[in-house]
């Protein structure tokens, strides 16, 4: 399996950065700590971001992974726990610092499509 970061600064010009992640995992603190290692050989201080994002290669099913004989595995359990209280509960019941605390921030959404399809309150209403 593979990551990538990409950034965008204002200047519209494209950096990314990617590594092979030696064992496949779905263990988030795993993912976070090689988003932030990718990331510091792209964020330059006083630069502003028009975007960043993450990318995920070769992805594979859990339960065909070769797992590494000498190699320690992922807590499974400790993130079905985080997903059952998140899902129990309410979203976001429980999470990790690296997603940050406050949803100030908004995609721009003025081009979406319309979601008429999935979304009653968008559903096209015909007056005859």
């Amino acid at each position: 399996a593979y990551m990538g970061v990409f950034v965008i600064g204002k200047d519209r010009f494209p950096r990314s950065a990617s590594r092979a992640l030696n064992t496949p995992t779905s263990y988030t603190p795993h993912l976070i700590s090689h988003a932030h290692q990718l990331l510091s050989e792209l964020y330059k201080e006083g630069q502003s971001y028009r975007k960043a994002g993450i990318m995920f290669h070769h992805i594979s099913p859990q339960d065909e992974t070769q797992l590494d004989l000498f190699q320690a595995s992922d807590s499974k359990d400790l993130m079905h726990i985080v997903d059952d209280i998140n899902r129990k509960k309410r979203k976001r019941a429980l999470f990790f610092a690296a997603e940050g605390t406050s949803s100030a921030w908004k995609p721009r959404s003025g081009h979406r499509s319309p979601n008429f399809t999935t979304q009653w309150k968008e559903l096209l209403t015909i007056q005859l």
